[in-house]
């Protein structure tokens, strides 16, 4: 038996100031199916932020089909709404929040938690680009 060289699920978080966290997760799966590959599977999962007076995802986030988060438009429903596969991956339950999930394979858990971190990432870059846009565009508007 070999000592497992990365911790089995791992947690981040990016504030937003006026909207609030976006949380991150990955947690391995186990290896993929034998009749497919000998690669390990991990899941992500991206959780962000709703608004506490309807329970969709924040106002301030619900760019539509202009933005593109993990495959979905952010709109109001964004997220995948499966409660009990996000509380396997975050290994708790998440309030506050609305969840959607990917997955990445390779042939160590060192990769696959790299190639899925890194597509997390990426992700919350197009988040934080489009609410900054948005705040710029605002600002400019005050300029005469």
């Amino acid at each position: 038996m070999t000592k497992k060289s990365v911790k089995p699920r791992t947690a981040r978080s990016f504030a937003i100031a006026g909207v609030g966290e976006i949380l991150a997760f990955v947690a391995r799966r186990g290896q993929d199916a034998a009749n497919r590959s000998d690669l390990v599977i991990v899941d992500g999962a991206l959780a962000l932020p709703r608004d506490s007076e309807y329970g969709s995802i924040h106002r301030e986030l619900q760019f539509g089909e202009r933005c593109t988060v993990l495959g979905q438009p952010l709109t109001a429903m964004w997220g995948d709404h499966n409660d009990c596969f996000h509380r396997k991956i975050t290994g708790r339950e998440i309030l506050g929040h609305q969840t959607r999930t990917c997955w990445a394979a390779g042939k160590t858990w060192k990769a696959a938690f790299a190639d899925a971190n890194a597509h997390l990432d990426r992700e919350i870059a197009k988040i934080v680009e489009i609410v900054e846009e948005r705040r710029k565009a605002l600002a400019d508007a005050e300029e005469e």
